[in-house]
């Protein structure tokens, strides 16, 4: 593709509020959870900067949107059009990406052109519908913290006070207190467990780089701008304060909000949806 012809980029910085702890893959550490990494060839001195996956990110998002869409096509496990292995099926599909039951099948273009049209947000994020893929339109990529390392290396722009990598981590440890008045723990096996954390320090400023794909229209575009105006935590260990942040970008959350509003169109989604939950059994 030439340069005439790049699909647009859109930056979307988050800033931390509090600690952000997402945990890496790999040898057992005990009861200590080392951060994330990513190597750098500009830095080939360091084993790795700390990062956030765009899966995890795009995951966070999927969820609050497809979480709000449920809500307001007012489908949940209690529906009497649903039963329960259908809404867990839907619910799987939609809020955690779903999976394939076998080879793929065939689906329609027409079939998929319009469950894209009827439901915005599962085209711009896609999923596994159980016998078919739907790709999704949007790429999300890896959240890097502004540092000396990513900023000589191009993936960030600079913010002061601007540091190396290492000096954004810390550890935190952390522990459960019982109530040694109301249960013995020798009978209840609840102990304190004790755990320790690395984790990126507040003041610190993530940047990702989003891109549409193919065909992205601009409601579902638009999704994603409301997906990340809806977003306040990532990361891991959020129940406990962890993760919060401050969001930015520069797209348009309008068209989609107008799409919410229109309840027509959220009928059309509820009926989709439904069949989706049908069709996967």
């Amino acid at each position: 593709m030439s340069a005439t012809m790049r699909a647009p980029r859109y930056v979307v910085t988050l800033r931390l509020e509090s600690p952000l702890h997402h945990g890496a893959f790999g040898e057992d550490t005990g009861n200590a959870t080392v951060f994330r990494r990513l190597p750098l060839t500009t830095a080939p001195q360091r084993a790795g900067i700390p990062v956030l996956s765009g899966n995890s990110l795009r995951g966070a998002l999927r969820r609050l949107l497809m979480r709000e869409l449920l809500d307001r096509a007012g489908l949940s496990r209690m529906d009497p059009a649903l039963d329960a292995k259908q809404w867990d099926k839907l619910y799987g599909a939609l809020a955690n990406g779903g999976h394939l039951t076998g080879s793929e099948g065939r689906a329609t273009p027409d079939d998929r052109r319009a469950l894209r049209e009827a439901i915005p947000a599962l085209s711009l994020l896609g999923a596994a519908l159980y016998s078919y893929m739907l790709p999704g339109r949007i790429s999300v990529g890896w959240c890097y913290p502004a540092c000396v390392e990513t900023v000589n290396a191009g993936l960030c722009a600079p913010v002061e006070p601007l540091h190396d990598a290492d000096d954004l981590l810390t550890e935190i440890g952390l522990v459960r207190h019982i109530d040694r008045d109301w249960q013995d723990p020798q009978l209840s096996g609840v102990t304190p467990m004790p755990t320790t954390v690395e984790a990126l320090i507040p003041g610190t400023v993530l940047t990702s780089i989003v891109v549409p794909l193919t065909h992205c229209t601009p409601v579902e575009l638009s999704a994603l701008a409301h997906g990340l105006d809806l977003l306040q935590m990532v990361g891991g260990k959020t129940g406990v304060g962890f993760g919060r942040v401050i969001v930015g970008h520069t797209l348009d959350a309008e068209p989609y909000r107008a799409w919410l509003a229109d309840d027509d169109a959220v009928q059309r989604a509820r009926d989709a949806m439904i069949r989706v939950a049908q069709e996967s059994l």
